[in-house]
């Protein structure tokens, strides 16, 4: 059902559906130009029987009795059409008319001719198809040929009286041949079905593709909406290092009510353990200066007082 939904969505969709077609009809006039033209001729022919009908008579006296050909029609006439469509359509008779590459010869009772249809008479349809009209139409007339040479040596063959042989009447002539272009009209509409369908497809698949990469963003940022914040603080066992700020950079004036005087600006980093030299003052009396503090932990700020009365 989802699938359905998807294509009548991208069929609602003109930026969709206008392109396919336009594909589509340009494949199907690629491949009706492409498509070579066919010529075709044809003829018909019916089987007949001579006015003696199938027997002759032996005795002089009594001769056969004559018929009219054309209300003579059997079954077994039937019968000898459908002998002969056999022995045309196979490969030994291509190789003898001759017919190679885009050349094509159809012998049927005439089936695939629709003023024929509904008729069930002995009838020989011979199409002969190319992509040259002087060749279409020799292969039907080498076809009537051969089939009438066919038909008398099976005759011959089988010792049938001369007066009884059947026949072949040509009822429509080989014609000049008529260029057909069903073939094309078939392929350019085959190729405008798949064109239509291969770009529906192709959109189906990248709608779908990006669905999935639009549903596997909002996964991820819901994720990361939900993670918790990291805890600062240090795991169990682990060891604070603390964070070292130069005492230079924590100085900070604070008011002058409070009665500092001479603040002095102290080194950003001395170690410790230094020790200061004395350093001789007037009289007896002298005074050391205090080493700087060492580096602190921030956020810890120091002020420096002024030792002088």
């Amino acid at each position: 059902m989802e699938f359905w939904i998807t294509i009548v969505g991208l069929v609602r969709r003109k930026g969709v559906v206008i392109p396919a077609l336009l594909i589509a009809v340009a494949l199907a006039v690629t491949a009706y130009l492409v498509t070579p033209i066919s010529y075709v001729s044809s003829s018909t022919m019916v089987l007949t029987t001579t006015q003696f009908g199938g027997t002759e008579s032996r005795d002089p006296t009594k001769p056969t009795d004559l018929t009219n050909p054309l209300l003579n029609f059997n079954d077994s006439l039937t019968t000898t059409s459908a002998i002969l469509i056999e022995a045309m359509n196979t490969g030994s008779v291509d190789r003898q008319l001759g017919i190679t590459g885009s050349t094509q010869l159809v012998v049927d009772d005439g089936r695939t001719n629709p003023d024929l249809l509904g008729l069930n008479g002995p009838f020989l349809y011979i199409v002969g198809r190319s992509t040259s009209p002087a060749e279409a139409k020799r292969v039907v007339l080498d076809a009537q040929t051969l089939t009438r040479e066919k038909l008398a040596g099976w005759q011959r063959s089988l010792n049938a009286p001369e007066k009884t042989y059947v026949g072949l009447a040509e009822v429509v002539p080989a014609g000049a041949p008529q260029p057909d272009r069903a073939r094309g009209v078939k392929y350019g509409l085959l190729a405008f079905v798949l064109g239509f369908l291969l770009s529906m497809g192709i959109a189906y698949f990248r709608d779908k593709a990006r669905t999935r990469r639009r549903a596997r963003t909002a996964a991820e940022r819901a994720a990361a909406d939900l993670a918790p914040p990291s805890d600062p603080r240090p795991a169990p066992g682990a060891t604070a290092q603390p964070t070292w700020t130069p005492i230079g950079d924590l100085l900070e004036d604070e008011d002058d009510e409070e009665g500092f005087e001479d603040e002095e600006e102290l080194p950003a980093a001395v170690p410790a353990s230094r020790a200061t030299s004395p350093e001789p003052t007037n009289g007896s009396r002298s005074r050391t200066r205090k080493a700087p503090p060492a580096l602190l932990p921030a956020p810890v700020k120091f002020k420096a007082r002024s030792r002088n009365p």
